[in-house]
């Protein structure tokens, strides 16, 4: 019987030191957590590569990696090792074990505090993504802060250690914390951990830890497991059923009885982070989703990792007015069309072609710089009226976007007469046709509309004369006309400061001083307070108010060239204005300043 507890004791003391082999096998193991299109057609594969004992393979070059993307090899131009930490889910499952005490008095469960303390004081923050849970559930989630778990640990411990003997342990624990551990990373190559600290949980089958298992080799996180029991369970199946799902994930498993030294976590983590990022250019030029493999010619052996996908989310250029003519143009005068080009995919390509249309039909084409700016001038058989104009144009991948359809009226051309100047112009009769005298000829002045004029004329000099009179007679004292004061100068309660434009050619907007409550800004006097003249700016372009607490707000008036703030778009809800923003109206940029009594 003593034999046989010794050489339980002896196995369980080497169990506390196994390192579990990854899946893929004694080469190691290649994992490929994500490719991302950096800047097109630049992607970026993230590959972990571990070696036999589970340990991050430093110091590969790009020729140790070959990418293959739809089924062709494209070229690595670089492979960078970095540390972008771990997703760590930590999770207690306690029951009777872990009340447990030694020789010295010692319960079990102090024994892990004490790891699971050093390790977090040590921890550097904003390095690991870190979560705790309990039997009750989780208790903190993700998070970069090891003190803040350090803390949650603590007061589970000081309200639920003294209930250890009594809770009876389960799976849920474990499920919770996969899922933790499988949730999106807030950096890309994380890889992921789940410590799983627990009694023996009874009733377990091998069938219960299958599922798991999956979800875990599916998801590449490593499972490490502290089985808390006496040094008679590692030959029990339940120990055997821990050790093969820590080693089918490529994790670890410890059994403690109170008498091993619990594993270094800080540098069994550390040892575990790392990833590549493997830079290629993408052959793919049309949105969808691609498949991507990558091989990796490691000191150990060659590793290929499970495929990945490449998500080629390219979307059309997106086309915006910056200038169109807001009023009539006349006759075949040259008009300056002008838009923006931006990309909503967040991928800027160059352009390779742009076209004009007027009403359904292309009238003019640049296939070289500028794209974004057309110089039309209309055929002299376009009639006058409303004509619908286009601007389109095409990126270097074939994509095509267009900006919308904008109204251009054409007015009458410079040479046709109108009003009285077609009058004065009428033909000549045809030969025996008696002719007329024009209706716009004026009849020679008649006698008695000379009397008249004297008559007015006269009269105005008398009137003359009797105010002349009036303003020198004498006025009682203090009885005069009170003197009118002239009205005070509004205080602004705010500026709008010219900036530099953008472009060479375009103007420096005027200084803008706000008076008024409300302002709005435009390039209609009829309907603006502050007059902007500039072919970007809409009559009614953009409304600045401030509210009675101090508050300012800007909103743009449903205007062509748009209202931007710290070049963001503004719509008719408004955004805040705040001191030192820039603000574009159109094409026009200024930066809001306010005095230091005008800031709530």
């Amino acid at each position: 019987m003593m034999r046989r507890w010794m050489r339980a004791a002896l196995l369980a003391l080497s169990l506390g030191w196994l390192v579990a082999l990854p899946a893929a096998g004694a080469a190691g193991q290649a994992v490929l957590w994500q490719v991302r299109l950096e800047r097109y057609p630049q992607a970026v594969a993230y590959v972990s590569v571990y070696a036999a004992d589970g340990t991050f393979v430093p110091d590969l070059t790009a020729e140790a990696f070959t990418v293959r993307e739809a089924g062709q090899t494209r070229p690595v131009t670089a492979a960078t090792a970095t540390q972008p930490g771990l997703h760590i889910a930590l999770a207690l499952n306690p029951g009777r074990p872990f009340a447990i005490r030694d020789a010295r008095g010692v319960p079990r469960h102090l024994y892990i505090f004490y790891q699971l303390q050093s390790w977090l004081e040590h921890e550097q923050a904003e390095r690991h993504d870190l979560s705790l849970l309990t039997l009750n559930g989780p208790t903190v989630t993700h998070t970069d802060d090891p003190r803040a778990v350090l803390d949650a640990l603590t007061d589970y411990y000081a309200l639920q250690s003294r209930d250890f003997r009594a809770m009876t342990p389960e799976l849920t624990p474990l499920v919770h914390a996969i899922a933790q551990a499988a949730a999106p990373s807030p950096r890309a190559g994380m890889g992921r951990v789940v410590l799983f600290v627990t009694a023996p949980i009874e009733g377990l089958q091998a069938a219960d830890l299958e599922l798991p298992r999956q979800q875990a080799q599916n998801a590449h996180i490593r499972v490490w497991v502290w089985l808390v029991a006496p040094p008679s369970a590692a030959e029990s199946p339940q120990a055997r059923w821990w050790a093969d799902l820590a080693a089918a994930t490529g994790g670890q498993f410890t059994l403690f009885s109170g008498a091993e030294v619990l594993p270094d976590l800080q540098q069994a983590f550390d040892r575990l982070d790392g990833v590549y990022q493997v830079a290629y250019r993408t052959a793919q030029s049309q949105p969808g989703t691609y498949p991507v493999q990558v091989t990796v010619r490691a000191p150990t052996g060659t590793l290929t990792t499970e495929e990945g996908r490449l998500d080629l989310n390219l979307q059309p250029p997106q086309v915006r007015w910056l200038a169109v003519p807001q009023e009539p143009v006349r006759g075949t005068a040259a008009i300056r069309l002008e838009v923006a080009v931006t990309f909503p995919d967040g991928q800027p390509r160059p352009l390779r072609r742009s076209a004009l249309w007027v009403d359904g039909v292309q009238v003019a084409e640049h296939t070289a710089a500028p794209f974004e700016r057309f110089e039309w001038r209309p055929e002299p058989d376009l009639p006058p009226g409303p004509h619908r104009v286009q601007i389109e144009v095409e990126d270097a991948l074939g994509l095509v976007g267009a900006a919308p359809e904008v109204e251009v009226t054409l007015g009458p051309a410079a040479d046709t007469p109108t009003g009285t100047e077609a009058t004065a112009t009428r033909p000549a009769p045809v030969q025996g046709e008696t002719p007329t005298r024009p209706a716009a000829a004026t009849p020679p002045a008649t006698p008695a509309l000379a009397v008249w004029l004297a008559a007015g004329f006269a009269g105005a000099i008398l009137v003359a004369a009797l105010l002349w009179a009036w303003r020198g007679r004498p006025r009682a004292r203090g009885t005069g006309r009170p003197t009118r004061s002239p009205s005070p100068t509004p205080t602004a309660w705010g500026h709008l400061e010219p900036l530099p434009p953008l472009e060479p050619d375009w103007p420096t907007p005027p200084a803008v001083a706000l008076t008024h409550a409300e302002v709005i800004l435009g390039s209609d006097p009829a309907q603006a307070q502050v007059v902007l003249p500039d072919r970007s700016v809409s009559p009614r372009h953009a409304r600045v108010w401030r509210t009675p607490e101090g508050r300012v707000f800007v909103a743009d008036l449903h205007s062509l060239a748009g209202t931007w703030v710290n070049y963001a778009p503004v719509g008719a809800q408004g955004a805040a204005l705040e001191p030192g923003d820039v603000l574009h109206v159109g094409r026009l940029g200024y930066r809001f300043v306010a005095p230091p009594e005008a800031t709530p």
